[in-house]
């Protein structure tokens, strides 16, 4: 924190945290608040053209980063640089007496970055009276002070907030890798009994593929589910097996701190459909209006407002996005406003809120909130792309993709360079699945896109089909036609052109490593993409696998027994 301040933090600078995650980045958010400064995550993974935009936008005066990630966000011209390795000599010298910032609580706590409509990330201002008033709530909400809890999803987003609150009751935090964090999370939920885990509904569907229902019983007192809409069949594993768990619902926008309302699941209540939200936390207020920002009766649709003290300040450098969200908020106090949530939803008899859905087109995709506009923006910088659209079908229940419709001008506006043209500037959650070439987009007679006639997309390999050659590139075929639910896959075939995300990332990382025994990383998928790409880098690491085996136990995995004690 002294560091930073000698550096020019202070209230209302904003300092940015570029690192891979491990145990500096709780210590640099710790830092940046401690200093009185607000931090504006970011995710190293994401292009460099996105993370240079942001600390541009951010007006990033300090950027915290690793000496191995400082070129990653491009020129930093203006910026201090402060890399939390190879300046750890000078971070020390500096006073251990905790500075005195004058903070107060409508100063700047972070700034973080979502999907924009208008064609860039817009970045949410939140003060600390908001952050302070979730954490006293959540601090007797949840059992935080029961045990530990896992930091395993990227700081860009605010999930990672709720897995921090054991800090403030004495109990840890586990940093786990950038790599397969998933299974690393399973690996400590079999090993260590856990106070609290905030988690997505994906991940609570994939952890209950991964652990016995021995191992879920006692693997946490609380699981916080929150990030997307939760489906009673997502949670009936736990509600069989882990009746001591608290299954908690949790919904917020960003735009109101992390949490705006909870509710506990039931036990032994496996009815079909989504989860209410519950009730609003304290010093928040809900409102289901109409369109004239009346309220309507219970049992009737609405659209969702939230006020009180979560409410952020705004968009960064957006007054006009912030006047339409932020509106005055008629039922309190003069000056108060409420944010305008874009949520469809209802009261209940019994006093909870249930999302219906939304009113525009945002969306949520494997977790992470998207604005089709901020796709479509970067798809029309493509000088072959006319026209476009992109939505999320869910043509397989329970499978929400991404899907682009362009109009393109000739083969440039091929599938494969517009997926390399939109890398190159968004996240790969935010990368369409699947890309339709049309000659036009169809219309209703009143002239808006006909959502209903859209086709239907076809997730084929975009070269020419090449029969598996090796044994391993047919295993591998036949595993992937699996998890990616195609026909056949051939071995020039791309993992990404065939439907393939980051969920189904995860199903073909667990097959490998129950057909094979290997743990081949996210990372790995991405760069060898190609069936015959990674058949060899599974051939390769079943052949160090057998490297690192002595004689015996090679002989036991090919089944030989040892002649002669070779």
């Amino acid at each position: 924190a002294n560091h930073l301040r000698a550096l020019g933090a202070g209230p209302e600078t904003r300092v940015g945290i570029l690192l891979e995650r491990g145990a500096e980045t709780i210590v640099s958010i710790l830092g940046v608040l401690k200093a009185g400064a607000a931090y504006v995550p970011m995710d190293a993974a994401h292009p460099a053209e996105r993370l240079g935009w942001i600390i541009g936008d951010a007006g990033v005066s300090v950027l915290l980063t690793q000496e191995r990630l400082q070129g990653r966000a491009g020129p930093l011209d203006g910026v201090h640089l402060c890399r939390v390795d190879a300046d750890a000599t000078a971070i020390a010298a500096r006073s251990a007496e905790a500075p005195v910032t004058g903070v107060a609580a409508e100063n700047l706590c972070y700034v973080i970055y979502t999907s924009g409509s208008t064609g860039r990330p817009k970045g949410v201002l939140m003060h600390h009276r908001g952050v302070c008033n979730y954490v006293h709530w959540a601090l007797r909400a949840y059992p935080a002070d029961q045990g530990a809890a896992p930091l395993y999803s990227s700081i860009a987003v605010d999930l990672p907030v709720t897995n921090l609150l054991p800090l403030f009751a004495g109990q840890a935090v586990h940093v786990l890798p950038e790599e397969q964090p998933v299974e690393a999370l399973a690996e400590l939920l079999r090993t260590t009994p856990l106070g609290l885990v905030k988690i997505t509904p994906i991940h609570l569907e994939l952890l209950a593929g991964m652990l016995t229902p021995e191992q879920a019983a006692g693997a946490a007192r609380a699981l916080v589910i929150g990030g997307d809409v939760l489906a009673a069949e997502s949670t009936r594993f736990w509600q069989q097996h882990a009746p001591g768990t608290q299954l908690v619902n949790e919904y917020g926008p960003t735009e109101t701190v992390v949490g705006s309302s909870a509710y506990l699941l039931a036990l032994g209540r496996h009815r079909a459909g989504p989860t209410p939200v519950g009730r609003p936390i304290q010093n928040l207020r809900f409102y289901v209006l109409d369109q004239h920002l009346e309220p309507v009766p219970a049992g009737l649709p609405g659209e969702l407002y939230i006020g009180g003290a979560g409410v952020a300040r705004g968009y960064l450098g957006r007054p006009s996005l912030t006047a339409e969200k932020f509106v005055p908020e008629p039922f309190a106090e003069a000056g108060a406003r409420m944010y305008r949530t874009g949520d469809r939803a209802r009261w209940l008899a019994n006093g909870n809120l249930m999302i219906l859905g939304r009113t525009d087109h945002q969306v949520k995709v494997r977790g992470y909130r998207v604005e089709a506009g901020e796709i479509e923006a970067a798809l029309r910088r493509h000088p072959a792309v006319r026209q476009c659209l992109v939505i999320v079908r869910e043509d397989i229940p329970g499978d929400r993709r991404l899907v682009a419709y362009v109009v393109g001008a000739d083969a440039a506006a091929e599938p494969a360079a517009l997926r390399e043209h939109l890398r190159q500037s968004l996240p790969e959650y935010m990368v369409p699945g699947a890309f339709v070439r049309m000659d036009a987009l169809p219309k209703t007679a009143t002239g808006k896109i006909d959502h209903r006639t859209l086709p239907v997309p076809e997730y084929a390999a975009e070269t020419g089909y090449v029969a598996p050659r090796t044994p391993m590139e047919g295993v591998l075929a036949e595993i992937w036609a699996e998890v990616l639910g195609v026909d056949r896959v051939g071995a020039a075939d791309d993992f990404f052109a065939l439907g393939g995300h980051s969920l189904l990332i995860m199903r073909l990382i667990a097959r490998l490593r129950s057909d094979f025994g290997v743990d081949l990383s996210i990372r790995a998928v991405f760069t060898a993409p190609t069936l015959a790409e990674m058949a060899a880098r599974v051939e390769e690491a079943i052949y160090l696998e057998v490297e690192a085996m002595d004689d015996d136990e090679a002989a036991a995995l090919a089944g030989l027994e040892p002649v002669g004690g070779d």
